[in-house]
């Protein structure tokens, strides 16, 4: 069964002083897992589609399995016809071949806009040909759900982030050491997660990189130590 942020939150105010706040807890809890979305990839959710003749973007959607508080901030691995196709962007391509936008043929890369579409670099000339993606989500909302790898293995780190930045916060609660200590420990945890999801895959995850300029943005959210 699936576990919501929202059906955690009694076993992260159990670890925290007895006035604090429900609506900061389930508000912390969020950002916390995440913040363990964008840096460790840790809740993917593949689905196939097919090429259609002479159609360069795709959108990437986010199955039934998952709940529609759930939003798409990466692409882990795509592959055309059951082949792995490397990430690009524009830039890159424009480096190569300035006619690049005008080719048709079979795919070797793709580029992500950062929003719900991947455009390939070479358009496919076929109608009916195997796409598969492997789009990153993290939830936006507090009914959203806890990753199963989180939920599993890792609710310890959310609980850490949690009262990292309880006792972080100028005020009644303020702990600089304890504020340190939780932030370490979330980080560790991070790290470890991090390392158990590249190892259930040989691809790095396509950051989101603009059709435009060919960059790819830095995360938006917090700033976090090493």
């Amino acid at each position: 069964m699936t576990l919501n942020i929202v059906d955690m939150r009694q076993e992260v105010l159990a670890v925290l002083p007895d006035d604090a706040r429900d609506i900061l807890v389930e508000l912390l809890m969020l950002e916390g897992i995440q913040d363990l979305c964008r840096e460790t990839s840790c809740l993917i959710d593949p689905f196939t589609t097919t090429s259609t003749k002479d159609t360069h973007t795709y959108p990437l959607t986010v199955t039934g399995s998952l709940p529609s508080n759930t939003e798409i901030i990466g692409v882990w691995q795509g592959k055309y016809e059951n082949i792995t196709i490397e990430v690009t962007s524009n830039r890159r391509m424009d480096s190569k071949d300035r006619t690049w936008e005008t080719r048709t043929g079979t795919p070797t890369g793709f580029i992500y806009d950062g929003g719900t579409n991947v455009r390939f670099n070479i358009t496919p000339d076929t109608t009916g040909k195997a796409i598969q993606m492997e789009p990153i989500l993290m939830p936006n909302s507090f009914d959203g759900v806890v990753p199963e790898k989180i939920e599993k293995r890792h609710k310890e780190a959310v609980k850490d982030y949690v009262r990292w930045k309880t006792y972080e916060k100028p005020g009644r609660y303020f702990n600089f050491d304890l504020a340190r200590s939780y932030k370490k420990d979330y980080m560790r945890s991070r790290n470890e997660l991090k390392v158990e999801v590249a190892k259930d895959g040989e691809e790095l995850e396509a950051k989101p990189v603009s059709f435009v300029t060919g960059q790819s943005p830095q995360p938006i959210g917090f700033s976090l130590g090493e």
